[in-house]
């Protein structure tokens, strides 16, 4: 799966990356710190390139508290711009990185934090497409009920060279029924996917039986999904009025080593940009 996500980020490489080179990213006084042959294609006083190079070098010695700070704690709310310096400044897109040196459930977590929302939500779904099981049909459901199908069929395609209903035909029966006539307009079948939920009472629903089932890929998806989709506040609210159940206390059940004090960060931060945290997309 992760060689099939890095030729996803290939394809569209070319378009998160452009510009004109001004600069180097390491500053003078700092050398001993930057990679070697980093340079920066645009730079202001509001987007400290400091930040850049630190978390690169953060990330490469897998120093979670730094890239805790650094990229949630510093950055989350404006997590798009961050990304394309990083780009700039390095020539290639966060995620590489990330995979490269980043594993368990924290490196899923910051990965699937540095991947813009379009890939995340395709690379998801091919991930089902080539081994569906019940543990992560929600997921899908998570992506189909409440996204752009015409948008994400298109990068589907564009990612895998296959349009998404060939790959979508491995799905069982019953699931195929319920979105024929979204994702296959010439299927005769109306489907039935009605919605029983709105959006931020399903994640708030599926982020509490992750945190049950102790399932970490299953809550790293609906817990970025929700910061993706601008909703984190509404998911918040959902969960405590409904199961009397804040986000927040769902930490406990979240395993240390980095992942538990992530996923603090994200739901702090969230608290500071209310209902404007920046869409990856």
């Amino acid at each position: 799966m992760a060689q099939s996500l890095i030729n996803v980020i290939k394809i569209f490489l070319p378009i998160i990356i452009s510009g004109n080179v001004l600069g180097s990213v390491c500053p003078a006084t700092d050398l001993g710190t930057c990679q070697l042959g980093a340079h920066v294609y645009y730079i202001d006083s509001i987007y400290p390139v400091a930040d850049v190079v630190r978390l690169h070098n953060a990330i490469a010695n897998t120093n979670k508290s730094i890239i805790i700070d650094v990229f949630i704690t510093k950055h989350l709310g404006n997590r798009k711009r961050f990304l394309e310096d990083y780009s700039h400044a390095y020539g290639k897109i966060l995620v590489f990185h990330c995979r490269t040196h980043l594993f368990g459930k924290f490196g899923d977590l910051i990965t699937a934090l540095a991947n813009p929302k379009i890939l995340f939500l395709i690379h998801q779904l091919h991930v089902i497409f080539s081994n569906p099981h019940r543990n992560n049909y929600d997921i899908l459901f998570g992506i189909l009920w409440y996204h752009d199908i015409k948008g994400i069929k298109r990068s589907y395609q564009s990612a895998y060279r296959i349009e998404m209903v060939e790959h979508f035909k491995n799905l069982p029966d019953f699931i195929q029924n319920q979105f024929d006539s979204i994702i296959d307009p010439s299927s005769h079948n109306s489907g039935d996917g009605e919605l029983k939920l709105s959006q931020p009472d399903f994640f708030c629903e599926k982020l509490l039986e992750a945190s049950r089932d102790v399932d970490m890929d299953r809550f790293t998806f609906f817990i970025v999904s929700t910061l993706n989709d601008d909703i984190l506040n509404e998911v918040d609210f959902s969960c405590t009025l409904n199961y009397d159940k804040p986000l927040k206390s769902l930490l406990e059940a979240l395993p240390y080593e980095g992942y538990r004090e992530a996923v603090s960060a994200i739901l702090n931060a969230s608290r500071i940009y209310e209902d404007n945290m920046l869409r990856s997309d």
